[in-house]
């Protein structure tokens, strides 16, 4: 369990004295001051919470599980799953804010109305959820509080601001609407299968700093080369591929970020832990890529061997790499997998030549000339 707090106002706020409570139990805050717009975690214990959310709370008012972690002071509360109250108070004493969940007290001094409930709805369960204010959509920020469980997101009322979720992880406040910008900007489109390969191995070779990707699947060795050889070069790779696609992980997957793992780079798959939460989406389906933090791919097929490679004679889709690559990829497979031919350009089309198109004015608006055609 943990609540985190949030200093709406422009000036920093000393929480030394300020006190948490379920009505039964009570913990005081050491001097800690909470800076304009700041947002902090308070967990019971620290290393849980970590497990969770991947970062450790600045304070902890339960067991001593990371002494690095400053605690508060007295007896720890509990707030029960069944339903409480949680109070926070001043330094002097008066309540500052106050939530009653589920069957909790709503009679609690401070709140008025009924509990504000967990938003449970098909497959999204109560299990973890975490009760949060609702916010406004274009600062950010909590709404006006009125101590009712309409500020709540969880609230039935409001179809737009309300009945949502969310769950340990699920980076919000960082992540509540889309990043927009306006500037004149140079846009490439290429046409998968035949002119996207090349198109993305010259981005991918063109890093400097640092290559990010997120894809459904992952186990082109084409792409795999020139990510290890930008490792080699000092550049950071950082890989999210989805842990459960359809049909399973293929072979040529964990193959592909054992490649990126020896040459210093980081591969993950996603997927469900149980008992830490609810991972952020069904599946990650997502096909791009960020270099240098200044340009993006997005793409609507994933980089296998198939979308982004010309096709091979015979019909069978496979990448230009040299002989030894290819030697190379199917020996460090796992001892299941049977390479399904040569790696090989031969016979190979000339791909589509991208041409360059133009965005003007407001982001997501673009004049888009059709690509040339292949002969």
């Amino acid at each position: 369990e943990a609540a985190e707090l949030f200093n709406p106002n422009g000036v920093a706020v000393n929480l030394e004295g300020w006190t948490l409570t379920d009505g039964e139990y009570r913990v005081r805050f050491p001097a800690f001051t909470l800076g304009p717009r700041a947002r902090v975690w308070v967990a019971r214990q620290a290393a849980g919470f970590a497990s969770q959310f991947g970062f450790l709370p600045a304070l902890k008012y339960g067991p001593d599980t990371d002494p690095a972690v400053p605690n508060l002071t007295g007896t720890a509360p509990v707030f029960a799953n069944a339903g409480d109250e949680a109070v926070l108070t001043d330094g002097c004493g008066n309540v500052f804010d106050v939530v009653v969940y589920k069957a909790g007290d709503a009679s609690t001094p401070g709140w008025v109305g009924p509990p504000v409930q967990p938003y449970v709805v098909g497959d999204l369960s109560e299990t973890a959820q975490i009760l949060y204010r609702r916010l406004d959509l274009t600062t950010g920020l909590p709404l006006a509080d009125s101590d009712t469980a309409a500020d709540w997101a969880q609230f039935r009322g409001d179809p737009l601001l309300t009945r949502k979720v969310r769950y340990p992880g699920w980076d919000l406040e960082n992540r509540l609407t889309p990043f927009r910008a306006t500037e004149e900007a140079a846009v490439t489109l290429a046409v998968a299968p035949a002119g996207a390969y090349a198109l993305v191995r010259e981005a991918i070779r063109g890093a400097a700093r640092s290559v990010l990707i997120g894809v459904y699947t992952f186990e082109h060795p084409g792409l795999v080369r020139p990510l290890t050889e930008g490792l080699a070069a000092g550049v950071r790779v950082r890989v999210l591929v989805e842990g459960a696609p359809a049909g399973g992980v293929s072979d040529a997957e964990p193959w592909a970020c054992r490649e990126l793992a020896a040459a210093g780079g980081e591969c993950w798959f996603m997927t469900s832990i149980p008992d830490r939460g609810r991972r952020r989406y069904p599946s990650m389906h997502a096909k791009y890529a960020v270099i240098d933090g200044g340009q993006a791919l997005i793409s609507t097929d994933r980089p296998t061997t198939s979308p982004t490679a010309p096709p091979a004679a015979g019909g069978s889709w496979s990448s230009p790499m040299p002989r030894a690559s290819s030697a190379s990829y199917s020996s460090s497979l796992l001892p299941t997998w049977t390479p399904p031919g040569p790696i090989s350009a031969a016979g190979a089309p000339r791909p589509i030549r991208p041409r360059p198109i133009s965005a003007r004015g407001r982001a997501g608006e673009a004049a888009i000339s059709p690509p040339s055609r292949h002969p």
